[in-house]
């Protein structure tokens, strides 16, 4: 079979390795569509990997193969989302519903060598496995992993229907979560970021009100359309130093804000927004893990496979590219060019 796998910095290589024989228990998958996340440009670009060779990919499609002796509920050419986190399911954080918090857990298309969607056969628990419609399109099913990190902030911060919510980083991420929180009833959706078009795209997906930081008195703007309060719910999906503090200023009162963004550099907070806006505000700070909770993987990920089921989360429009997967390198270089790539990149795996 073919497996895609990482050698270092920028050495991407595709070779040819025994294909797993399907065990008893367990499910045999194929690869169909691999999302490319931004965990994953380092790996590829800077060779920040583990173990080598390794393959990587957990955002994706595939359908299933082979079933082993003693599995149901699936059969051969079921349409298939991975759920890559393995976990022991019986230390407390896991019993509690709390997987992403399980100390023996790993990661499929991360810390487990040769598994991923960059491997075109994978042996699979049926746990880490969810069923899609079967008229479900495979490329559209590859984000239902991203949708469900947008979704988990949500639900951290008990997110309810007719609230006002804003969303700091309209990336993908960023704009999973307007769609999602529009698909949950939100009343009005505040999108902030520095790029006018990812804006103008939020605006398409529902945004009541878009904010560029690059423009002066957006942040007065925003206050007057809300009343000089702010809103009671934030998502922050960049994890850079500007937009943590953007989105401490916008909260109003007892505020939710939940942190999505993957921060690579200090953030550091003055006196004056420590004391004088989140103390003051008394917010309520929300860490953001991956996206699993209880009835594993969680609703996260049973509610992100029926938004794009049904239409109510349309990512067509959040595709930048689908490549072969024989070309991943090359795509995956055009984060090398700033501001180039202003949607995902989506990998074809080819027999």
């Amino acid at each position: 079979m073919k497996a895609v796998r990482i050698y270092g910095a920028r050495d991407v290589r595709v070779e040819s390795v025994p294909k797993p024989i399907c065990e008893p228990g367990k499910v045999l998958i194929r690869s169909l569509y691999i999302g490319i996340c931004g965990s994953d440009v380092p790996r590829v670009l800077e060779g920040q990997i583990r173990i080598t060779p390794a393959a990587i990919g957990h955002e994706f499609s595939a359908v299933v193969e082979e079933v082993g002796e003693g599995v149901t509920g699936f059969a051969p050419g079921d349409l298939v989302v991975l759920v890559p986190l393995l976990v022991c399911h019986e230390c407390v954080d896991c019993k509690n519903g709390n997987f992403g918090q399980c100390s023996s857990s790993r990661f499929i298309g991360g810390s487990v060598p040769d598994s991923g969607g960059f491997m075109e056969y994978n042996l699979i628990d049926p746990v880490n496995l969810l069923k899609m419609p079967k008229d479900m399109n495979p490329l559209h099913a590859a984000f239902i992993e991203p949708l469900s990190v947008s979704l988990h902030g949500l639900y951290l911060m008990k997110f309810r229907k007719g609230e006002d919510i804003a969303v700091v980083g309209a990336g993908t991420i960023g704009l999973l979560a307007v769609q999602a929180a529009k698909a949950l009833g939100a009343r009005r959706i505040y999108v902030f970021d520095i790029n006018q078009g990812r804006l103008d795209r939020a605006a398409k997906f529902g945004a009541h009100a878009v904010f560029n930081t690059s423009e002066e008195n957006f942040l007065e703007k925003f206050m007057e359309m809300t009343g000089k309060r702010g809103v009671s719910q934030v998502v922050e999906a960049v994890g850079v130093q500007d937009t943590i503090e953007i989105s401490l200023r916008i909260a109003e009162t007892g505020a939710n804000v939940s942190i999505i963004g993957t921060m690579h550099h200090d953030i550091v907070l003055s006196p004056g927004l420590f004391y004088g806006v989140f103390s003051r505000r008394q917010l309520n700070l929300h860490g953001v893990w991956m996206s699993y909770s209880a009835n594993f993987p969680g609703d996260e990920w049973r509610d992100a496979a029926r938004f794009i089921a049904s239409g109510e989360v349309n990512v067509e429009p959040l595709i930048y590219e689908v490549a072969n997967i024989d070309n991943a390198y090359e795509a995956i270089s055009a984060y090398d060019i700033p501001n180039k790539v202003t949607g995902k990149i989506m990998l074809e795996m080819t027999p």
